[in-house]
């Protein structure tokens, strides 16, 4: 099975996953009902993000990894190469 991952390092906030990911869901583009959150602050622009794996606070959707896609939009869209598929065990899921 397959996980997205984040790297904060090399995302630069432009939030492409995000839209991407509304898109995915609900046929719109709101970041507020992406299951991904990109979170940005202060001066020097530190980065961090959120994967909703359950239904996450406010209207944020469960990440679904794309099921229906031929690959996650998130990581189809990232042009920074910050977002990635992670092959994860069965058992560890």
């Amino acid at each position: 099975m397959i996980s997205i991952a984040i790297d904060e390092e090399k995302c630069i906030g432009c939030r492409a996953c995000e839209i991407a990911c509304s898109h995915h869901h609900k046929k719109v583009f709101d970041p507020e009902i992406s299951s991904i959150e990109i979170h940005i602050r202060g001066k020097d622009m530190n980065i961090s993000a959120v994967l909703h794996k359950k239904g996450g606070t406010n209207n944020h959707l469960a990440c679904d990894r794309c099921e229906t896609e031929t690959e996650p939009l998130c990581f189809k869209y990232c042009d920074w190469d910050a977002v990635k598929i992670v092959e994860q065990p069965e058992e560890d899921i």
